[in-house]
């Protein structure tokens, strides 16, 4: 796996949907300490300031499943995010809403985007770890995690390793299902 990391980008969401365009064949990670136009569900902006969260996308080629199980790939992904921020902050109770969205404290922390792109598909994971403060539009329902600095680089190659082994799990128990 291919693991690339920048100080500032638009969105690594768009990173890796170039890579699977120029028909790679091998997994990527995109990481940034800042993107200026992370985005979410919908198009929906993701405030991403510098060195505050984990802005990653992972680009998957060749990921065969079934469209209409997408949502159910969503979730489980989730559930594997949920479950490595668990173990990182076991003092705090963190719960997935809907199928993209994982909360603390009935404020926002962290999002997740799949999205099939040719053959291939981007998985997009924002977590606000320690963002102190957000736009005025956005702030009654975002949070972050803590308030204080928090070494969290080694929780990016976490989440990568998880989230790929959820899709890859995804992917293989739903092969060939009618």
């Amino acid at each position: 796996m291919q693991i690339y990391k920048y100080r500032k980008v638009t969105s690594t969401q768009d990173l890796a949907k170039k890579y699977l365009a120029n028909k790679a064949q091998e997994i990527a990670a995109f990481i940034a300490q800042e993107q200026t136009a992370g985005y979410g569900k919908r198009g929906r902006s993701f405030y991403s300031p510098a060195k505050t969260g984990i802005y990653l996308s992972i680009a998957l080629p060749n990921f065969k499943f079934k469209l209409e199980h997408a949502g159910l790939l969503t979730i489980a992904i989730g559930v594997a995010v949920v479950h490595i921020l668990q173990e990182q902050f076991p003092s705090y109770e963190f719960r997935l809403k809907w199928v993209n969205d994982i909360y603390l404290n009935d404020k926002k922390v962290a999002g997740i985007l799949t999205e099939k792109i040719g053959l291939g598909l981007v998985i997009g994971i924002g977590v606000n770890i320690f963002t102190a403060s957000f736009p005025k539009n956005i702030s009654n329902h975002v949070g972050s995690i803590v308030q204080a600095d928090y070494a969290f680089e080694n929780m990016n190659e976490q989440l990568i390793r998880a989230v790929v082994q959820a899709a890859n799990t995804y992917q293989n128990n739903t092969r060939g299902a009618s």
